[in-house]
């Protein structure tokens, strides 16, 4: 498809995330898009559609999701180690898309350095430990950690 609009230099190819199985491409006539689509094996040209000009400015719209995270509300984390668990959130910072949250630490203390095993959620033993790895800890042993906010 490439090598067809590098020859060609007038047509223009899009694909929408959301839009699995679908290719959009910009061309004056449905004959030009044919020919760009004939050498491509894997493309079925036999369903090939003009798109409605009212529905080609949807196609390019994009849509942000808006989240309405405040404080004392409950978060899944996504992303890490801490991944599925439930968090409280302390503070949320729209401007630094950051939100700080408060959960269980996952903190193995017979740990041997170069495992990647994940250890169960337990409270922090603090006659155990004091400071562990940097990380920030309540007085009742939560682990306060700034997260990005898509990340919960």
């Amino acid at each position: 498809m490439r090598k067809y609009f590098a020859l060609e230099n007038n047509d223009q190819l899009f694909v929408k995330e959301s839009d699995r199985g679908y290719i959009y491409i910009e061309a004056f006539k449905s004959n030009h898009v044919k020919a760009a689509c004939e050498d491509i094996r894997s493309l079925n040209i036999s369903n090939l559609q003009i798109v409605p000009i009212k529905e080609m400015t949807d196609i390019l719209l994009i849509v942000r999701t808006t989240y309405e995270i405040k404080k004392g509300s409950w978060v899944r984390v996504k992303r890490g180690i801490y991944r599925d668990d439930l968090a409280k959130v302390e503070h949320c910072d729209m401007g630094k898309n950051m939100v700080t949250i408060k959960l269980i630490p996952r903190i193995d203390y017979t740990k041997k350095c170069g495992s990647s095993k994940s250890n169960s959620a337990k409270l922090f033993d603090e006659k155990a430990v004091e400071i562990f790895e940097g990380e920030k800890y309540d007085n009742k042993g939560f682990l306060i950690k700034n997260f990005p906010l898509h990340a919960v």
